[in-house]
Formats: structure tokens, C-alpha cells, sequence
């Protein structure tokens, strides 16, 4: 590989294929959208994956090592989005000048137009050059780290949801079902009041009746004594009807009282039906046939646990190698010779480890997912098959 020409002491700036190798990846990671980096290269380079971010910007830090159709359009694509930041520094007549630009970029929390002027300034010194690359390393772990927190985040409330989604089904059945109670009480409580209405008929009735009986007995003056009992019968009859009456008065009041309740407690209930049936309801898996030992390649080192308890529970054997974050490479040869099926997350491993692992698979037909999202939710769908509708088995291919 060609090695970057020696820095010019004129006012020329450097180019980018001038800057060292370990500021390509800085460079394109912060300087250039993955969208437009993926417009430069489409028109450039034959055969990058366009859905593979991650290949897009290894494919775009190998090009920068050298001079080249590809490099000199990524250089007039970055000169293009961060020409103000170019001119705001070509104001710059030494290190400490450029120094002090770049310490109030970062304090406004933008650094890529002036990562892109500083660094291919013509003033800019060995020390600050430094400087600013150990700077925009640890804002991209920094970056990583709240991305990660905000994911887990997203996980929990996706979680909340879906539980109170079922706390709102199960409170639209059971509003359900105390409206289908109280339909079923308001009805029966109107079945008794014409019940009751019927007696009331009934009793006035027989009171017309007595009432008649005593005006023919008491015109029958000879019949008069003997018929002084029946006489006594009709007033205790009519004392009868008279209590009759009151406790009819009595309960209709009572009922017209509880049948208000009734029809409050069925409004409510129905409100609250309305309330619960309005309100918001809310990778792929791999089929495990012929598989008795899964690799993991990278991920998070605090989930690798509940990584082996996913594989253990469908009664396979599990490794993990951290990508040659802290072990040795050289052991993932061993690691990939024994798997049957290897799962490598993407976003959580060096880039040698994923190019190893993708050359691997690719030359041994090795089956390999590729997971950029390092959740354990991803993990789970990789190893537990769906079933459709139909109760059909589906198995997503994910494979490279």
C-alpha cells in the first residue's frame, strides 16, 4: 500500500488519500452520511452490498489509502458538505490558531466540518493532529454509549406497551361483561316492576268489587246484621289495600331510585368500553435442523450469559469469541471449524474479526447470520421459528 507523501509546509491542503491510515475511518464514519457515501460509491465501486452499511464504510476506508477514481469523489464529496467549515479555517496561520477553531467546534457539538478542515489543513501540527483524533474517538464512544442506552430504552417502553395494550384488552372484556350484568339486572328489575304494577291492578280491582258488596249490603236493612261482618271484612279489606297501596308507593319509589343506579353504572360501563376499544393497540429465525453447536462472534459482553441460556434451552452447545476485542484471533479459527451455525454481530466486533469471519463462512459454506442490532431480542428471533397463520413453519433467510 502506498504510503501518504510527506506534509507540505506551503498552504496546500492535504488531500485525502495524504492523511494517515488510521484517520480514514474517523473521517468517513463522522464527515459523510452513510446515504451520500452510498451515492459516491454506487457510481465507483462494483459489487458493494448497498444494504450493508457496515461494508459500504469498510469499502470506502480501503479506497482511501490510495489515489483513485474513488477516493478523488469522496474527497470533492467532502470539500462539497463542509466547504463553509474549509473557508472558516483557511483563516488559520498556525497550530494554535487551528487549535483553538477546533476546541470551538466541539464545544457547539459540531465536529465534522471542522474534523475534515482541521485535518487537511496545511498548518496543522503532528501534536494536534493527535489531539483531535483522540478527541473524535472518544466522542464516537461516547456516541455509541447513549445510542446503546436509547435502545435498551426503546426495548423497555416496546415492552410497556405491549403491556398495557393487554391491560386495556382485558379492561374492554371486563367492562364488557359488567354491561352485559347490568343489562341483565336493569332487565330483570323492569320485569318485577310491571310484576308489581299487575298487583296494584289487581288489589284496586278487588277494592271496586268490596266497595260495591257494602253499598248493596247496607241498603238491605233487614239483611243488615248479618251482614255487618261482610261490612267489617270490606274495612279491613280496605285497610289492607290501603297498606297495600303505600308499600306499592314505597317500592316504586325504591325502584325508580335503583333503576337511576342502574343506568348511571351502564353509562359508565359503556364509557369505559368506548375509552378501552378507541385506545392504541399496539430478525428472523433460523431453522435448527443439523445444528448442535452455535457460535456468537462479537455482541455485548454483559448479555453473552443470556446469550448461552437462549442456545442452551434448545439443547445446543454454545461459544462465544468478543471479535478480538480482548482475545486472540487466532483461537476463531478453532471457534469456526467447530460450529454448525454462527451467529456475528456486526456493530459489536473489530473489523478484521468480521472480514474473518465473512472470508470463513464464505470458503467453508459455513451458515452465518449477520445481526447489527447486538439486542438479545434480535438474538431470540434468530434461534425461535415463527408459524404463520396457516400453521405453516416460515424461515426467513438471513444468510450471507
Amino acid at each position: 500500500m502506498p504510503q501518504p507523501p510527506a506534509r507540505s509546509k506551503g498552504s496546500r491542503r492535504r488531500r485525502l488519500w495524504e492523511l494517515p491510515s488510521h484517520a480514514h475511518c474517523p473521517v468517513i464514519g463522522v464527515c459523510l452520511p452513510i446515504e451520500q457515501l452510498r451515492k459516491v460509491l454506487a457510481k465507483h465501486l462494483n459489487g458493494v452490498p448497498q444494504h450493508d452499511e457496515y461494508e459500504l464504510h469498510c469499502g470506502a476506508v480501503q479506497e482511501c489509502s490510495f489515489r483513485s477514481a474513488t477516493s478523488e469523489a469522496l474527497q470533492k464529496a467532502l470539500d462539497a458538505r463542509h466547504s463553509v467549515a474549509v473557508r472558516q479555517c483557511a483563516s488559520a496561520t498556525s497550530a494554535m490558531q487551528l487549535a483553538d477553531k477546533w476546541r470551538a467546534a466541539v464545544q457547539a457539538a459540531d465536529i465534522a466540518g471542522a474534523l475534515w478542515a482541521v485535518l487537511t489543513h496545511a498548518r496543522l501540527s503532528p501534536a494536534l493532529e493527535m489531539l483531535v483524533l483522540h478527541e473524535v474517538h472518544m466522542i464516537q464512544h461516547q456516541a455509541g454509549a447513549t445510542q446503546r442506552a436509547d435502545l435498551g430504552m426503546l426495548e423497555s417502553l416496546k415492552q410497556s406497551c405491549a403491556q398495557l395494550t393487554e391491560n386495556l384488552r382485558r379492561q374492554e372484556l371486563r367492562a364488557q361483561q359488567e354491561q352485559a350484568r347490568l343489562r341483565k339486572e336493569l332487565d330483570q328489575q323492569d320485569a318485577e316492576l310491571v310484576r308489581h304494577r299487575g298487583l296494584i291492578l289487581t288489589k284496586e280491582a278487588m277494592i271496586l268489587q268490596l266497595q260495591s258488596q257494602n253499598a248493596e249490603l247496607q241498603n238491605a236493612a233487614p239483611e243488615l246484621v248479618r251482614l255487618r261482618g261482610q261490612a267489617q271484612r270490606a274495612d279491613d279489606l280496605q285497610e289492607r289495600n290501603r297498606l297495600l297501596l303505600r308499600d306499592m308507593q314505597a317500592l316504586q319509589v325504591q325502584l325508580d331510585e335503583h333503576k337511576d343506579e342502574l343506568v348511571k353504572s351502564l353509562s359508565q360501563a359503556q364509557t369505559s368500553a368506548d375509552f378501552a376499544r378507541q385506545a392504541p393497540h399496539g430478525e428472523a429465525a433460523q431453522d435448527l435442523s443439523g445444528v448442535n453447536h452455535v457460535l456468537c462472534v462479537g455482541g455485548r459482553n454483559a448479555s453473552v450469559a443470556q446469550y448461552r441460556k437462549v442456545v442452551q434451552e434448545q439443547g445446543l452447545r454454545f461459544t462465544h469469541h468478543d471479535g478480538g476485542l480482548e482475545q486472540n484471533q487466532r483461537e476463531l479459527d478453532a471457534n469456526l471449524a467447530a460450529a454448525d451455525l454462527v451467529i456475528c454481530q456486526t456493530g459489536c466486533l473489530s473489523h478484521d474479526a468480521y472480514w474473518l469471519v465473512k472470508d470463513y463462512c464464505k470458503r467453508h459454506k459455513k451458515r452465518c447470520v449477520y445481526l447489527a442490532n447486538p439486542s438479545l431480542s434480535s438474538f431470540i428471533r434468530v434461534l425461535k421459528p415463527n408459524e404463520s397463520r396457516d400453521g405453516v413453519r416460515r424461515v426467513p433467510v438471513e444468510l450471507d
